[in-house]
């Protein structure tokens, strides 16, 4: 089962990049998720590893590795999640003056179709949450 959200936000791809990087930060800005934390060395690459802690019914806590990274433009991770295998994925690619940002992923499993359902509603609060970010930060 498949589930993504997107959005287009009026700031160049650099300064939303900044934001998608630092996903320790994510918090902050993403009403959803408590906490991320990298517990892996060395900067965001192929083979980081995270927890992710996620408001949902019950909390959740997702222990997810990056698969897929392609710096400015993509960042692919992947774990398991209440017997569920989960790939989410994060896009961003230019759009006019601003950038379209994606977030989404994949579920596989016996509670796929929960995962899905709080998956959509994360990766919504993901890109409003970026989108509101980034365009505060833009320079006037």
């Amino acid at each position: 089962m498949r589930f993504d959200r997107a959005a287009t936000v009026d700031a160049s791809p650099e300064t939303v990049w900044m934001a998608v990087n630092d996903p320790e930060q994510w918090p902050s800005w993403v009403p959803s998720i408590r906490e991320v934390k990298k517990v892996s060395d060395g900067p965001l690459a192929v083979g980081s590893q995270f927890r992710i802690r996620v408001k949902a019914i019950l909390p959740v806590t997702l222990h997810m590795t990056v698969i897929e990274f392609v710096p400015k433009r993509r960042v692919v991770m992947q774990g398991r999640v209440l017997c569920t295998r989960l790939t989410r994925y994060y896009t961003l690619e230019p759009a006019g003056s601003g950038a379209r940002i994606t977030a989404g992923g994949e579920a596989s499993g016996v509670l796929a179709w929960l995962v899905c359902r709080n998956g959509r509603k994360l990766s919504e609060d993901i890109v409003q949450g970026l989108k509101k970010r980034v365009e505060g930060l833009r320079v006037s």
